[in-house]
């Protein structure tokens, strides 16, 4: 009878040491299979991402953006947990997402010496670039006559300006220095140059259609100021000429994208053409929305788009 008992206590005994062992390994294999290995998402645009995250049964979680000169905007620009990192399925990953490169105008430097115009760069996040000196009895010797890019185009943060700097008046006899004539009105350019005994052949003179400066405005002029020209040197000017708005009217289709993420945008489009500045939409959007809209535009012309205060796009229209 002993026997009998002691056979069933070790029967038990066994059972219930099957029984944990069976409940640990099942345990352990469910919750290897509930665990993945976070991929790499890194500078991947936003729905590559999402869709290479669902392959692991893991989802996105947008945190923030930033500006970035090397990661396209919408793009991952980084990510938490990193990769390689051993994660439960179905959690977040937390990522930033990139704005791109961050605009900036360009200040106006004429007229201005070296370390003034590096001074201004630099509160304007740019680098002073190239300098050429040439004469000038315009420009007193050290002062900046011209500038590239010029004032007021739209460039990345840390590009760089180039200058032309005057070297002050020639001294050498039977030259002529090119006088800055851009902004001033033809006839009295041609004036300017007939004191100096050159004449300007008709030919070397073209027209553009532009209604923001009054008719006959020198745009541009080659060569440049401060280059020394001798008599019979050819010289080419560039003339505005304005037109009735109705000639120059075109009709373009403007389209853009709200960025994912999880917040509302506020969206700002600035229209600039002939007729001057014009907001065009003024909204908040949710994110993937789709804009589409037709802009009257006036010439040659150019689109601004923010978002969030934050000049993010800049689109130009012929």
């Amino acid at each position: 009878m002993l026997k009998f008992f002691r056979k069933i206590f070790i029967a038990f005994i066994l059972g219930v040491f099957f029984a944990i062992g069976f409940n640990v390994t099942m345990n352990l294999v469910i919750h290897r299979k509930r665990k993945v290995i976070t991929p790499d998402i890194r500078g991947l645009p936003l729905k590559k991402a999402i869709e290479k995250l669902a392959e692991r049964d893991l989802y996105i979680r947008i945190v923030g953006r930033r500006h970035s000169e090397n990661i396209p905007p919408d793009s991952i620009l980084s990510q938490d947990p990193l990769p390689g990192e051993i994660v439960r399925k179905e959690r977040p990953v937390k990522v930033v997402l990139s704005e791109g490169s961050e605009l900036v105008y360009v200040p106006d430097l004429k007229n201005l010496s070296l370390q003034e115009a590096e001074i201004l760069l630099k509160r304007s996040f740019l680098v002073l670039g190239e300098i050429n000196k040439v004469y000038s009895n315009e420009y007193k010797k050290g002062r900046i006559i011209s500038q590239e890019p010029e004032e007021g185009e739209i460039v990345k943060k840390g590009s760089m300006v180039s200058v032309i700097v005057s070297k002050g008046p020639s001294t050498i006899s039977g030259t002529f220095l090119m006088p800055d004539v851009v902004g001033k009105n033809i006839e009295e350019v041609k004036d300017i140059f007939f004191d100096m005994g050159i004449e300007i052949d008709e030919k070397n003179i073209s027209k553009v259609v532009n209604n923001r400066v009054p008719d006959g405005t020198v745009l541009k002029q080659i060569p440049p100021p401060g280059e020394l020209i001798e008599d019979g040197s050819e010289i080419s000017l560039v003339i505005s000429e304005r037109r009735e708005i109705k000639e120059i009217l075109h009709v373009e289709t403007f389209y853009f994208e709200i960025p994912q993420g999880p917040d509302e945008r506020h969206l700002k489009v600035i229209k600039e053409d002939l007729k001057g500045k014009e907001v065009v939409i003024d909204s908040i959007e949710k994110p993937g929305t789709k804009i589409l809209k037709e802009i009257k535009m006036y010439g040659k012309a150019k689109v601004l788009i923010y978002l969030d205060d934050t000049l993010v796009e800049v689109k130009k229209y012929e």
